[in-house]
């Protein structure tokens, strides 16, 4: 298990990997500058919501105990979304995920013979707040028509179907062009 794991870390820490931003420059008038607070409604909202069918995280919490509790969860959880969304830190609880190891053939007693797989099995809380995170997104790219039209996965009344009538009846114009 030693060596699984130090042959994992060197694969999936590597300091000498630069992170990925997006290009610098004023790319647009409207920029997305800070999160807004959540509510404890909001989150208590979220609680209530738990899919109790889905599988705990590193944390063993359970979706049933989330949902039963939500009243008296929300107004701490509040305060610790709040406290990420306001200083851009995620607890270090809601970032860990299992990772297993996956055999790629040969000598099985070789780590260099196994890849990392991360079973991204995060705490439900930290699903929570990502989406916090994504309805604050989602609602800054809209209200300011930030997303392409052509946009279709992720967004309310987009679906695959819509990608692939545009797609076709482009191919088909570009058809009757020729």
């Amino acid at each position: 298990v030693s060596a699984l794991h130090d042959q994992f870390a060197q694969i999936v820490h590597d300091p000498h990997r630069q992170p990925l931003y997006p290009p610098g420059g004023d790319l647009m008038s409207d920029t997305f500058t800070e999160f807004t607070p959540t509510t404890t409604e909001e989150v208590e909202a979220l609680l209530t919501a738990v899919d109790v069918g889905k599988a705990t995280g590193s944390d063993n919490l359970p979706g049933q105990i989330l949902k039963q509790f939500a009243a008296e969860l929300a107004p701490s959880l509040s305060v610790i979304f709040n406290k990420s969304l306001s200083t851009a830190v995620v607890p270090r609880a809601f970032k860990l995920a299992t990772v297993a190891p996956v055999h790629k053939g040969g000598a099985s007693t070789d780590p260099s013979r196994y890849r990392p797989i991360a079973i991204s099995l995060l705490p439900i809380v930290s699903k929570l707040l990502e989406k916090v995170v994504d309805r604050q997104l989602r609602d800054f790219l809209q209200e300011h028509n930030l997303m392409s039209q052509e946009q279709f996965a992720f967004r309310p009344q987009h679906c695959t179907e819509d990608a692939l009538l545009l797609a076709t009846t482009r191919w088909a114009t570009a058809q009757d062009r020729r």
